[in-house]
């Protein structure tokens, strides 16, 4: 499929469409604020997410397997640490998780999960050929798909921009980043989870992974979470093989992945120049 060139490498949106919002819905508690309904933006606007109510629908933790969701703000759901104060060169959390021996050790989980301590909200996120394992309030919002924008000379995991609150976010297929499923692509029913960039970029704050439904919402612990080693290379952009309960995920390296996309769209903007 060719491609087409499309301005800088983030930036104001520069025409075209891009995903809607889906109708929003959360997973939370009993207590928790009633929704804001998110007001439409105006196409010259930049609005600042992290000043809004981002909201995002979510399978219920409580009833695994269940398309059931219920309605809270997702930025009340995540950790005033994650959310608000967590900075790019803070230590990652060390929690004590078992590993394929069953021994427990002391592992760097580097996900954001800077501070936290005890149970952690988690998301499992469906892509094709596996699912990944992050912290809740890495993301912003889910919508759903469209198409996005090309960019000229990237690979073919890199899908192109789309517009979002006034950004250009780079959408990427993880599973073809991994090699897993060269062929995925978006379509009926697939979703687009916005993350927040953990590389302290103030002009890339953002980026969007393709997903194939809604994340579902997981309580991570000690107990629960045990690292698979099974000796082999991890592909890049991949921290550790997880099993949470009885699911096993990919727990993402998300620094790397954002360097994986600088440095393929900064290639892009020289060749093009």
């Amino acid at each position: 499929m060719g491609k087409n060139k499309k301005g800088n490498k983030y930036g104001r949106p520069q025409g075209g469409g891009g995903p809607s919002r889906d109708a929003a819905s959360n997973v939370g508690n009993a207590d928790q604020p009633e929704d804001v309904e998110a007001g439409s933006l105006d196409d010259n606007d930049h609005e600042d997410p992290d000043d809004g109510t981002s909201e995002v629908e979510l399978s219920d933790v409580d009833s695994p397997g269940t398309e059931t969701a219920v309605s809270a703000d997702i930025d009340h759901l995540a950790s005033p640490t994650l959310a608000d104060d967590f900075d790019a060169g803070d230590d990652p959390v060390r929690i004590e998780i078992a590993d394929a021996n069953g021994s427990t050790g002391s592992h760097a989980v580097d996900t954001g999960l800077a501070g936290i301590e005890g149970d952690v909200r988690g998301v499992l996120i469906q892509i094709a050929g596996t699912r990944l394992l992050l912290p809740n309030a890495t993301i912003a919002e889910v919508l759903s798909y469209a198409e996005p924008d090309a960019v000229e000379g990237t690979p073919d995991w890199l899908l192109g921009r789309m517009r979002w609150r006034g950004w250009q976010l780079p959408m990427v297929a993880f599973s073809r980043m991994l090699g897993i499923a060269a062929s995925e692509t978006g379509g009926l029913g697939s979703k687009v989870v916005v993350l927040r960039a953990l590389g302290g970029n103030a002009q890339a704050p953002y980026f969007a992974m393709l997903t194939q439904g809604f994340p579902r919402l997981v309580t991570v612990s000690r107990d629960t979470l045990m690292v698979l080693d099974d000796g082999g290379a991890l592909p890049a952009g991949v921290q550790a093989r997880v099993q949470l309960s009885q699911d096993e995920a990919l727990l993402p390296d998300l620094i790397a992945v954002e360097s994986m996309i600088n440095e393929v769209l900064a290639q892009a903007a020289a060749a093009a120049a």
